[in-house]
């Protein structure tokens, strides 16, 4: 038997890519015979003692702390002390440890000491320089180069410093488990990991695909106060520069002097402000939901014409594999995990900017290939199948839960 340790932690990110993560691997292992699934969650705000809870023969571990204590020395260490009154190697075959965060590098090295017989798995989701370089992996190269600059600004001394602690959890672990091929690369150039250290295990998805009656879709509709011949342009995830949303509102702002029925949905939390500020002249086209549960956002999928994801850089890509698990016609950027899951003209279309490109080319190119599909019913239609083709074929959960317990028995 296999005791699994797998480490959350409360930030935005386990409302996001991360938590959809854990509830892939969760409904993968809860019938295992082989691996007993124990998930930690660390950073309990709401108890001021730790919990154990068992549900479907899964452990819950929640442990008490403050979001600013998660990544601090003697705050790990003493998780690893709480964990051993639980997590006990001489009823077990093997005990892996799990971890899914950046910062985990004093959590990876408090394992390393406690339980020294064990194995430390990392599943690279992204890194912290990312969000403030914006993917550009250049950048952050020729930060590493000037390290010992007096040159660098307080913004690259901070990536440089995320980059060094990231480096330090990476060397404790065993394995490393990279989501993309693009992730694979970075981990070997930028951080100098043996290829034979990582595997390549994409992301899946539990197909939670419904084909609504033309009825339901009224009253979907009916639900958002949209009139029945407007066309739903569609965005879900974090308000953020990195994924480029202010980007999709200037671009449908672009549309509206020739299209009188379009409207803009944007659904996730963040920076609301700067959503605000571009839409003063249009936000009765634009209708903002805030965070939605799944079930909210499955409908919306089903009533939505086209799905955005206009990223500067995603690690995988949740989104877009959600959109295309709905049969939903999609355009993204054209970088990092969404260029690896979208095959441009077969089951989506890119649009090819970056940092580096004008503002008013990235707006243009979206504006284009949106205004692309509004016109061309048959190219929609054609998309939206090879769409929901690729998600079963690559993205499906059987294929991510056979790879990932063959993964977790195989690591030794």
């Amino acid at each position: 038997m296999i005791q699994l340790c797998l480490f959350n932690m409360k930030y935005s990110a386990s409302n996001y890519g991360v938590g959809t993560y854990f509830r892939s691997i969760i409904d993968s292992l809860k019938e295992s015979s082989q691996i007993k699934l124990n998930i930690i969650e660390l950073g309990m705000t709401s108890t001021q003692e730790v919990i154990i809870e068992e549900k479907e023969g899964i452990k819950f571990i929640k442990i008490p702390g403050s979001t600013k204590r998660l990544n601090d020395k003697k705050y790990s260490r003493n998780v690893l002390y709480i964990l051993k009154s639980y997590i006990l190697e001489k009823e077990c075959h093997k005990i892996l440890f799990h971890l899914n965060f950046m910062n985990n590098a004093y959590l990876a090295e408090c394992i390393r000491q406690l339980y020294p017989s064990s194995k430390i798995i990392l599943t690279v989701h992204y890194t912290e320089w990312i969000f403030q370089f914006l993917g550009d992996m250049n950048r952050i190269k020729n930060v590493i180069k000037r390290k010992n600059s007096e040159t660098l600004s307080i913004e690259e001394k901070k990536a440089l410093k995320d980059f060094e602690f990231e480096k330090k959890l990476i060397n404790n672990c065993d394995r490393i488990i990279a989501i993309a091929s693009h992730s694979s690369r970075k981990l070997q150039s930028l951080y100098g990991v043996k290829q034979s250290k990582i595997t390549l295990i994409s992301n899946g998805l539990q197909d939670r695909y419904i084909q609504f009656s033309d009825k339901a879709k009224r009253e979907i509709k009916k639900q958002y106060k949209i009139a029945s011949k407007e066309k739903i342009i569609l965005y879900v995830g974090r308000l953020s520069e990195e994924k480029g949303g202010h980007i999709l509102v200037k671009a449908f702002n672009n549309l509206l002097d020739r299209y009188d029925n379009l409207r803009l949905f944007i659904a996730g939390n963040g920076d609301f402000n700067a959503f605000f500020s571009q839409m003063k002249s249009i936000n009765s086209r634009i209708t903002l939901t805030g965070f939605l549960a799944k079930e909210d956002v499955f409908k919306l999928y089903s009533i939505a014409d086209i799905g955005i994801v206009p990223s500067f850089h995603e690690e995988f890509g949740y989104v877009a594999v959600e959109m295309m698990m709905h049969q939903l016609p999609i355009i993204v950027n054209n970088t990092s995990g969404l260029s690896e899951i979208v095959t441009n003209g077969f089951n989506g279309l890119y649009v090819n900017f970056n940092t580096k490109t004008e503002e008013t080319s990235t707006i243009l190119q979206l504006a284009q290939a949106i205004e692309q599909l509004l016109a061309d019913q048959k190219l929609k239609e054609y998309l939206a199948i090879n769409a929901r083709k690729t998600f079963l074929e690559k993205y499906d959960l059987k294929l991510f839960s056979k790879r990932m317990a063959n993964f977790y028995l195989n690591t030794i």
